[in-house]
């Protein structure tokens, strides 16, 4: 029972934390700088990477905490590599 109630706690907190640093980004950059088509252009360039990686961490931390779906394929990227890297 521990351990479940530690991964959802650890996701709850992560959903939070990156709801604010989203909202005061937002809050920051359309307060800060002229009205534009680049202000949008960049609030969404840099919203794209920023959701690329904390898409790329949630996969991380998931594999990490022993998620079956994502560490269930016949071959792995660390056998991919060890195998190269022996030969």
């Amino acid at each position: 029972m521990l351990p479940r109630f530690n991964k959802l706690t650890a996701v709850a907190l992560s959903v939070v934390v990156i709801s604010i640093n989203i909202y005061f980004v937002g809050v920051y950059a359309t307060t800060n700088f002229p009205d534009g088509w680049l202000k949008y252009f960049g609030l969404s360039i840099f919203g794209l990477f920023y959701l690329m990686f904390c898409t790329y961490l949630t996969v991380h931390v998931a594999i990490s905490m022993g998620a079956p779906c994502l560490t269930s394929s016949s071959v792995s990227l660390a056998d991919t590599w060890q195998s190269k890297n022996l030969n």
